[in-house]
């Protein structure tokens, strides 16, 4: 059963911040017992950098850079993908809106 989540976050231009999923909680997707097995983040945008990419059994976890470049209120797109123990596959995506702080 797969299913597609969109999160919302705020970053300033310029700025670095860490974000996680954890997916034990968000739509109780893992399964009692499941655990990640791996993850693999990706920015839909030369704007936003992506480094620091780690995983517990349940948490997905990345730090976005948002290039000083990006305007106020643009939204711009990461997809965290991931796949389970037993096989499982699927993704989601956090949009980050362009926001001065």
């Amino acid at each position: 059963m797969a299913s597609v989540g969109t999160y919302y976050v705020m970053m300033g231009p310029g700025t670095r911040v860490d974000y996680s999923l954890n997916l034990a909680c968000t739509d109780q997707w893992l399964a009692a017992g499941d655990t990640i097995s791996s993850v693999d983040w990706d920015s839909l945008t030369p704007l936003i950098t992506i480094d620091g990419e780690t995983n517990t059994d349940t948490v997905a976890s990345a730090f976005f850079r948002l290039d000083a470049s990006a305007e106020e209120m643009n939204i711009y797109e990461v997809k965290c993908s991931y796949t389970t123990a037993v096989g499982r596959s699927d993704s989601r995506h956090i949009r980050v809106v362009v926001r001065e702080r």
